[in-house]
């Protein structure tokens, strides 16, 4: 299966089960196990995102990062920059997520220009770059969050106005960014713009996300009764939400703000909701927000004993949370560590079995097609910079005749024998195949021509030297090897693989012509005489 049938594939699992996550969770699971089993990175790669994503939506943030990171570093090494670019945008939610803001913005800056340089990519650069708004929000730096929001709105209003849950989204934002400069009739603006298409197929999570944000304006601006009726909206439409994580920080200004105005009862609901959540969270930072509105509560209604109790648990809590962040940092650095060396691992694996999959079995040289694939590596790297390539043809002699007296198994052996004898010879500029039958060929990457003749020289010594029992071959009654050499110039830009065979077989049709056990050297470009082209090597 391609890569393309894959992602279909894929996403239609996605798609069918993505409200059952128990279902997902084993079919993303069958679906990686069948990756591991075939080694395909692509696979791996892109599960690793679907795994992501499902545990975002899960509310399990802190699983989206692994499974972020490995999507990203594996599709890297793919074509499908929209999987990448997606991965990426994922990671960037993911440190997000831990208040790693620098980190976030990295990633979103890596998917931004993926989407940028790639025009196929489903990810729009509106997406990435509200997200990484939202970063430099969260850093008080309002002025470049408002220029980047503000960005998004325009784009998006200009060129994709039907997408309403996009103009709600910047709109919201971008008014807690107007809110948060003091900016209040700006933010007013920004929020009727969104209140145009808030209702219009818009998912409730936005909704809910656009009256908290009328209700934090409002309260900033002594509107007490608007601020009211939004807050009561935000509050009814959340309620059968298992994760509000994302609304925590709105309910908590909402809370402050109603109970600096005596409104009790109300701030009474976001706290308590803010309370359920940390209880379930676990989360340091979720108990801090719960506590603040707990304290400011019991303060202001001159209640100090329960107060101090919650501000000294507060105090304790920032202590804590302090220690979290240095841990947080530490274990990110850790879970990338740990992600890079089971990656590493992984490639290993995947690399060798590469390599076995492109070596001939019997001979462990490579195959035909390893071998037309090094050698046109071979020529276009002799082409930029002006190296020869070199050939050597090799065929052992009289094996017709071995095979016959002495049997196929005994064949495989003599074949054997001189494959060893070439791997010897192996290195990053020398790469030797099995031909065929009793044919063997290597390519050879800007060696002089000396070093060539010398390499084809080693390789029938050894034979010789093996000493193998051959009676049919007249040559000494031992296994001997026929040898055709060439060392081309890729200067003229026009040469190919079969060019480098050619020459290197005129050469071995001459040491055979001329008595076998023998190398024959073909001058490619200099001789203009047929037979003044061919030269014999001693050894």
């Amino acid at each position: 299966m391609g890569a393309k049938e894959f992602k279909a594939e894929l996403e239609q699992v996605y798609g069918k089960y993505k409200s059952n996550f128990p279902r997902l969770k084993r079919e993303l699971n069958r679906l990686l196990k069948e990756g591991e089993e075939s080694q395909d990175i692509y696979q791996l790669g892109a599960v690793n995102y679907y795994f992501a994503l499902m545990s975002y939506y899960k509310g399990v943030r802190s699983r989206v990062f692994s499974y972020a990171f490995k999507a990203a570093t594996m599709l890297e090494q793919t074509s499908d920059y929209d999987l990448l670019a997606r991965s990426y945008n994922m990671l960037g939610i993911a440190y997000f997520a831990e208040e790693n803001y620098q980190l976030a913005i990295a990633a979103y800056n890596r998917a931004y220009q993926i989407t940028r340089e790639h025009k196929g990519c489903s990810l729009l650069t509106d997406v990435v770059r509200n997200n990484t708004a939202e970063c430099y929000q969260q850093m008080g730096d309002y002025r470049k969050s408002i220029k980047m929001f503000s960005a998004c709105l325009s784009n998006t209003l200009r060129k994709r106005a039907e997408d309403h849950e996009a103009v709600a989204i910047y709109g919201i934002n971008l008014a807690a960014c107007y809110e948060g400069a003091g900016e209040y009739d700006k933010a007013e603006e920004t929020l009727a713009v969104a209140e145009n298409v808030i209702h219009d197929g818009v998912p409730k999570m936005v909704v809910s996300g656009f009256y908290a944000r009328r209700a934090c304006v409002a309260y900033k601006q002594d509107d007490t009764e608007t601020g009211n009726r939004y807050a009561d909206l935000t509050i009814e439409s959340v309620k059968d939400y298992e994760d509000t994580y994302e609304l925590h920080r709105d309910f908590e200004q909402i809370a402050h703000a109603q109970i600096k105005i005596g409104e009790y009862d109300r701030a009474d609901r976001f706290g308590n909701v803010l309370l359920a959540y940390y209880r379930k969270s676990g989360h340091v930072l979720d108990r801090i927000i719960a506590y603040r509105v707990q304290a400011d509560y019991f303060n202001t209604i001159n209640n100090t004993a329960v107060a101090l109790k919650y501000y000294r648990r507060l105090n304790s809590l920032y202590e804590k949370r302090l220690m979290e962040e240095k841990a947080m940092q530490l274990s990110i650095q850790n879970r990338i560590e740990a992600t890079e060396r089971e990656l590493q691992h992984m490639m290993k694996k995947i690399k060798l079995s590469e390599e076995n999959a492109e070596r001939e079995p019997l001979t462990g040289l490579l195959n035909r097609t390893a071998l037309v694939k090094t050698a046109n590596d071979f020529i276009e790297r002799a082409k930029d910079g002006d190296k020869k390539i070199g050939g050597i043809f090799i065929d052992i002699d009289y094996f017709k005749e071995y095979n016959d007296t002495y049997g196929h198994a005994r064949g495989d052996e003599a074949i054997r024998a001189v494959a060893a004898a070439c791997r010897k010879l192996e290195s990053a500029s020398v790469k030797f195949a099995r031909y065929g039958g009793d044919e063997f060929f290597a390519i050879i990457f800007g060696r002089r021509d000396a070093e060539v003749n010398k390499i084809a020289a080693d390789i029938c010594a050894a034979v010789r030297a093996a000493n193998i029992l051959h009676e049919k071959n007249p040559n000494g009654r031992r296994v001997t090897l026929s040898v055709g050499v060439v060392n081309a110039s890729m200067a003229d830009g026009d040469s190919t693989i079969l060019d480098i065979v050619n020459y290197a077989d005129k050469a071995l049709y001459q040491a055979k012509r001329f008595g076998r056990d023998m190398i024959c050297a073909y001058d490619a470009h200099g001789a203009s005489d047929e037979h003044a082209a061919f030269q014999t090597i001693k050894f």
